[in-house]
């Protein structure tokens, strides 16, 4: 998107203009906070929120896609330029991340969820039960406490290209469980015209602590993009129009600032 106007960059290597930032979009494996349009821009929780903070605000974002193991490996070693995107709060204690700048308000809670075939489990579900099996999850999540996760229960995580080839991977039988949030799950699998009511949902809060999803900013936009990025986040924030546009989307709760996480 351009402000004004909307495009699509080509590169996020070569340095842009000093008005110019490069909004990185990840694909399927961004729905529903990024959704992809016939012209790649498309919609979306955080798309909608990046809109909304650069409108009228003179400056042109464009929009890269590319898959989310790529670009953020381009987003960590200081190869993506002037860049906003969305990650997880967590990522901020990760040390991996001295090229970026976490916003000082988060868009919305985000936790895990376990989700399979009700034929599987029909009466009663115990993590027990995860033992020697596989659990898919997308290529390129990182989330705290999954690898103990995994081995606290022995079972071994099997990785797919979206949430809707995760899916298809449960309806195939080729796995018993998938691991997102319960959201995204829904998302896609209304998108692919499969019930709801023929799965079981777990949350996972009480084995892995719930985050926020976060917007993130590379260090060589500047303080001043930086705190233009955060005044209008509160002032989303506080007209309500987050919590709006989070519900929208299916997701029951509202972002928060950082300083109300620690």
């Amino acid at each position: 998107m351009c402000y004004s106007g909307e495009c699509l960059a080509d590169d996020i290597v070569a340095k842009p203009s000093d008005t110019h930032i490069h909004y990185l979009l990840y694909g399927e494996a961004g729905e529903p906070l990024q959704i992809e349009g016939d012209d790649k821009i498309g919609q979306g929780l955080v798309t909608d929120v990046i809109r909304e903070v650069f409108r009228s605000s003179g400056y042109q974002v464009e929009t890269v896609v590319k898959p989310l193991k790529r670009i953020k490996r381009e987003m960590q070693y200081g190869q993506a330029k002037r860049w906003i995107a969305y990650g997880l709060r967590s990522w901020k204690a990760q040390g991996e991340w001295e090229n970026a700048t976490f916003a000082e308000v988060d868009i919305v809670p985000y936790s895990l969820s376990l989700v399979f075939p009700k034929t599987h489990h029909p009466k009663s579900f115990h993590f027990s039960q995860l033992s020697g099996q596989q659990v898919v999850w997308l290529q390129g999540f990182k989330y705290p406490g999954a690898v103990a996760f995994s081995d606290k229960y022995d079972f071994t995580y099997l990785r797919a290209a979206s949430h809707e080839s995760a899916i298809k991977m449960l309806e195939a039988g080729r796995a018993p469980f998938f691991m997102e949030s319960a959201e995204r799950i829904r998302f896609a699998m209304e998108k692919l015209n499969i019930s709801l009511d023929d799965y079981r949902f777990v949350e996972l809060k009480q084995q892995l602590a719930e985050t926020h999803i976060t917007l993130m900013m590379s260090n060589d936009l500047g303080d001043s993009i930086h705190q233009f990025v955060n005044h209008r986040l509160r002032e989303l924030q506080d007209s309500g129009w987050l919590e709006e546009r989070a519900r929208f989307y299916g997701f029951q709760d509202v972002g928060c600032s950082d300083s109300e996480n620690r």
